[in-house]
């Protein structure tokens, strides 16, 4: 599967077949070497059946770590890091971001979610934008950190992916914050 995440006329045609497609998302091997791969992580973001697919696949959060590093090649992604108050958020070209509630070749790995103030009681929830299925949630009183890309300042570690861009719905005054990518 590594090789085929590797070559892009093999990857074309997996990505333009339902079933292939399919056995790809449904694999944790497969999941695995499309996420480590710039090139295919790329073409999967540029294709709408593609991202509708990862983002239903039982294996995409577990790949967290992966993508965050596949994320950073400039070749293929422009990224922002930037957080979310509430509503629909998603990468556009040129490494920026904007609020627009439809999907696009975009994916935003969560990295913490927090309350704007400190010891009160929130809950975030963050939602794939190209299903409006959610992704992930957490309940915190931490907060701070909205504007810091680490782990350890203010917020809750929270790695979750979404993909097509990010939904965030809030009980309570938080916040989540990450890295928005773009497939250039």
């Amino acid at each position: 599967m590594t090789a085929v995440a590797n070559n892009k006329t093999a990857l074309t045609a997996v990505i333009n077949n339902a079933s292939a497609l399919n056995t790809v998302v449904s694999s944790s091997t497969a999941m695995t070497a499309v996420c480590s791969s710039a090139l295919a992580f790329n073409a999967a973001l540029k294709n709408s059946t593609a991202r509708t697919q990862l983002a239903g696949s039982s294996y995409l959060q577990s790949n967290y770590d992966k993508l965050l590093s596949t994320i950073g090649n400039s070749t293929y992604f422009s990224q922002k890091f930037d957080n979310i108050d509430s509503g629909a958020k998603r990468a556009i070209s040129g490494g920026n971001t904007d609020t627009t509630a439809t999907a696009n070749e975009s994916v935003f790995l969560c990295k913490k979610i927090g309350a704007w103030s400190d010891r009160n009681s929130v809950t975030g929830t963050v939602a794939h934008l190209q299903t409006k299925t959610t992704a992930g949630s957490i309940s915190t009183r931490a907060g701070g950190g909205q504007s810091t890309d680490d782990y350890t300042t203010g917020g809750v570690q929270a790695k979750y992916i979404c993909i097509g861009g990010c939904t965030f719905t809030e009980n309570g005054d938080a916040y989540c914050c990450g890295i928005f990518a773009f497939a250039k």
